[in-house]
């Protein structure tokens, strides 16, 4: 039984046609992976700019009703090592405060 050089080129053919497709496949998927991966870093991103303006407004409507907490606050703020941003998220403006 001996192979003829015309099945040996019909599968070899085969062979790259199914590499290809794999190939294919192969993107699509990376494609996939790099999008869910996009949308992942989006919505944490979302999430944690949502907590940073809950958290913000715990700390504002705590320091409205306890004038210690919103010294202690102030005192915390100064000496973080936070950025000019987030301490401007946490920053207490002088006129919410006045009573």
């Amino acid at each position: 039984m001996s192979i003829s050089k015309e099945q040996i080129l019909a599968k070899r053919k085969r062979l790259e046609i199914q590499k290809a497709k794999d190939e294919v496949k192969s993107q699509a998927i990376r494609l996939r992976l790099r999008k869910a991966a996009q949308k992942l870093i989006a919505l944490s991103k979302q999430v944690e700019n949502e907590r940073k303006m809950v958290l913000g407004g715990f700390y504002l409507s705590k320091a409205n009703t306890d004038p210690s907490f919103k010294t202690m606050l102030e005192a915390e703020i100064a000496a973080s090592s936070l950025g000019d941003y987030e301490k401007s998220l946490f920053a207490v403006p002088k006129e919410t405060t006045a009573k």
